[in-house]
């Protein structure tokens, strides 16, 4: 054991057997002392703080002594009156720092403080007794003087010095004693018999009293209940308590709150609401009910706390006070929603939130809002109304060649092989290009050897291109299609690449060797070959298409470089009224129509349908709250001719006289008072 001391304080460092690191300012070494006939157990080191005669004591090597560390072998303070030292312990560590005050002494306590003070050299605390005893009044100024004479005899008229021994005059015995007494025959103060333990928390050790632990903790309670026969577990660092997963700095600030030293120089700790959490999640996890009351208390009462995290905390330790306050001023504030928001409250409480601020309508006169009122629902815009251009302006990232959708929300379906086109879409001035398949049947790739290597015997006659079909046999998820190559190979040149590639293959000619188009879905083939040759056509009008269906076109379109089809496909969806405007923003992007982008943003905005997680879904997070954001900053403007929309600067902070909380509870019942 090594000692350094200051002026203020003394830091040492122990190591045990398995190399723990001991906490700084909760190891507290205790030890038994023997006072007129009475066990106390107490921090050596916070009387060695204090006193150059303890601090001494620490000084002696481990091995040299057992006194103190065992209730058979005490510490014997003769001399020394058990009430002295009692009002002494209550001055330099009162338990319970949370619910008690400064301890108040009478002017007889004072002078026992002030008496073992004096005789122990802890000049801090002496000055600090006499400043207290001087404020108090109707002493007898007998008393006055007999305290302070006697405290001072020492320096004035020293008495006749005692020989040097072991626990003499008051001081610490230096040595085991010869012939320990047996502790039964000693009783225990209750008040300063601290049962200290050993705890090892994130490799981390603490000593502390666990009967401190378990005045508030039925978990620690019973732990004192096992008979001390039956267990030696955190009787030494050797073999602590292990705390399993218990966060060291929640434990820190328990303890803070628990049993704080020295409460007569520090005031009552001021923890951050951070720090209180952290105490109020061990108070849950152990039942600790008072402790868990007063952190609750104390939290409600801190101020510029992120009602957010107020609210996080609120539904994980169930304090559900605070969850209507705390939602209304979530609604209230002027910060916009963010991805960290959503994190923490979940998607689907956020979606809640937002859809109520969008039902709030400030009254505006010359542009500034006078009062609000909260719309039974959220308006929607006229189409009178354009933000195009603002969209533009401050949307510019979600209308550039940067997706903003998810990949794995692009599609509906996944085919069952799980893989994907070999085919990219390059973009290279506007043109399309495709990459030269190096498989047949492969991931969406017809087979390049597709055409049969023609035998000697065939004529050599002509053929007629316009009604010459070449048919050929195709596996789309696991069902044939029977279609010309040829009608394909106009539209595409991956399949027209098919024809000039003699090969002595003969996939496709037959149902038992199939063309395998992996990685294309049934129903996008189908309506492919719906544009590409409806049958009958003088008997069928143009089948009308859904945009859904136009889609899965768009999709092999776009896949099989069909720059003809996929140009008319846009053309065709882009003038399909009642399409979801989120839809369309998911099909802009995946495939490159940049220019259906701010029409679709803008349907989004002003629509009165509120957000859903599948709109997250399929747009993605960040795109959703960006939207949300310039939602916040429309308001209406009620003018001359009629009620017109604006978009302000930033989104508006609603003022406390707006209050939400009955709202709250009557619409997001997860979210009420129990």
């Amino acid at each position: 054991m090594s000692s350094e001391s200051t002026t203020s304080e003394i830091s040492y460092t122990l190591c045990d057997s398995e190399g723990f690191p001991r906490d700084s300012t909760f190891y507290y070494d205790y030890k038994t002392f023997l006072v007129e006939g009475t066990l106390f157990k107490f921090p050596v080191n916070i009387l060695a703080i204090e006193s150059p005669i303890f601090r001494d004591m620490l000084e002696l090597p481990p091995t040299s002594t057992l006194q103190g560390s065992t209730d058979d072998t005490p510490i014997r303070l003769d001399s020394v009156l058990k009430d002295d030292f009692r009002q002494l312990l209550r001055v330099l560590s009162p338990p319970r720092r949370f619910k008690e005050p400064t301890p108040i002494l009478t002017f007889s306590q004072w002078t026992s403080v002030l008496k073992l003070a004096d005789m122990w050299c802890m000049d801090d605390i002496k000055t600090h007794a006499v400043l207290n005893m001087e404020r108090l009044s109707d002493i007898d100024p007998v008393d006055k003087v007999v305290a302070l004479k006697t405290t001072t005899s020492i320096m004035i008229d020293p008495p006749e010095q005692q020989p040097a021994s072991p626990s003499s005059d008051g001081a610490p015995q230096a040595f085991p004693n010869p012939s320990p007494t047996p502790t039964s025959t000693y009783p225990r103060n209750f008040s300063f018999y601290f049962d200290y333990r050993t705890f090892l928390v994130e490799e981390t050790l603490f000593r502390f009293p666990i009967n401190l632990l378990a005045q508030e903790s039925p978990v620690f309670r019973d732990m004192m209940e096992i008979p001390t026969s039956s267990t030696q577990e955190g009787l030494t660092d050797d073999d602590p308590i292990r705390l399993d997963g218990v966060l060291h700095d929640d434990f820190v600030q328990l303890l803070t709150i628990l049993a704080p030293p020295q409460r007569f120089k520090q005031p009552v700790p001021s923890l951050s609401f951070s720090e209180w959490t952290s105490v109020l999640k061990l108070a849950d996890m152990w039942c600790m009910d008072a402790i868990r009351e007063h952190a609750i208390m104390t939290m409600n009462q801190i101020e510029g706390v992120d009602p957010v995290e107020k609210l996080v905390v609120a539904r994980t330790y169930r304090v559900d006070s605070w969850l209507p306050p705390s939602l209304d001023a979530i609604i209230r504030r002027s910060q916009d929603w963010s991805e960290y928001d959503v994190e923490r409250l979940g998607l689907s409480t956020v979606l809640k939130l937002v859809a109520l601020r969008d039902r709030l309508q400030p009254r505006s006169r010359n542009g500034y809002a006078i009062s609000w009122d909260i719309a039974p629902g959220r308006q929607e815009i006229p189409d009178s109304v354009s933000f195009q251009s603002v969209i533009k302006e401050n949307l510019s990232d979600l209308i550039t060649d940067n997706p903003i959708v998810k990949e794995e929300f692009l599609d509906t379906e996944t085919p069952s092989n799980g893989k994907q086109s070999i085919l990219k879409k390059k973009k290279n001035k506007g043109k399309y290009t495709k990459e030269q398949p190096p498989l047949p049947s492969l991931n969406g790739v017809p087979a390049d050897n597709a055409l049969p290597s023609p035998s000697s015997g065939t004529p050599a006659y002509p053929r007629n291109f316009s009604f010459y079909f070449d048919y050929r046999t195709f596996l789309v998820e696991g069902t044939l299609f029977r279609f010309p190559l040829n009608l394909l190979a106009q539209e595409s040149t991956v399949f027209k690449d098919m024809n000039d590639i003699p090969a002595p293959s003969q996939e496709g000619l037959t149902a038992d060797n199939p063309i395998r188009l992996d990685g294309v879905l049934h129903d996008d083939f189908v309506q492919l070959l719906t544009i590409l040759a409806p049958p009958q056509r003088f008997k069928q009008p143009v089948p009308t298409l859904s945009f859904s269906e136009w889609t899965s076109i768009l999709k092999l379109a776009d896949m099989w470089c069909m720059n003809a089809i996929r140009e008319h496909a846009i053309s065709t969806m882009k003038d399909i009224p009642n399409v979801d405007p989120v839809d369309k923003v998911v099909v802009a992007k995946r495939y490159g129509v940049d220019a259906w982008l701010p029409s679709s943003l803008d349907a989004i905005i002003r629509r009165s349908q509120a957000w859903s997680e599948h709109d997250v879904e399929r747009l993605g997070l960040s795109t959703v709250l960006k939207l949300v954001a310039l939602r916040d900053r429309l308001q209406p403007v009620h003018g001359r001719h009629g009620l017109s929309w604006e978009i302000a600067s930033a989104r508006q902070e609603v003022p406390s006289s707006v209050n939400f909380q009955s709202i709250i509870e009557a619409e997001l019942s997860e979210f009420k008072c129990t």
